[in-house]
């Protein structure tokens, strides 16, 4: 679900200059083009927020589950580092997901493009990962 997520995180933060027909403000504004690169930033960012959240409430339903089932209080102590390492891992490999899904937002004017791409990129990744190179985009996750 994580190309179809920044999709529509893209295609909406895009789709603010599309509406109006910003770009062409934005364009003729006297500030470097690398200013406008930094809204792949911000999608960035606002997975990072996610990231960070999931694997708060990942560490906090797993110390709840030990109060709430006290057999599973025997299976040591919670892998903090682990869950953050991989969190982490998904983070850096979504850069590669905003950046195309940036591009392609800001290439199009309507939603549906983007939007396309993303199903098509979750379409990608479900066949992918039950393909015979599968195991080594299942093995980086575990």
């Amino acid at each position: 679900m994580l190309p179809l997520l920044i999709t529509l995180e893209t295609g909406l933060l895009n789709g603010i200059e599309h509406g109006d027909r910003q770009w062409k403000h934005i364009f003729a504004l006297p500030v470097p083009l690398l200013r406008l690169l930094r809204k792949g930033d911000r999608g960035a960012g606002a997975d990072s927020y996610k990231y960070l959240h999931s694997c708060r409430v990942n560490q906090r339903v797993g110390i709840a589950s030990t109060y709430l089932r006290p057999a599973l209080a025997n299976a040591g102590p919670p892998p903090f580092g682990f869950i953050a390492k991989n969190a982490m891992l998904v983070w850096l490999a979504s850069w590669l997901i905003i950046a195309i899904h940036t591009w392609v937002s800001m290439r199009w004017t309507g939603f549906p493009i983007p939007l396309g791409t993303g199903i098509a990129g979750t379409f990608f990744a479900l066949f992918a990962a039950s393909a015979s190179v599968g195991k080594y985009i299942r093995g980086c996750c575990r």
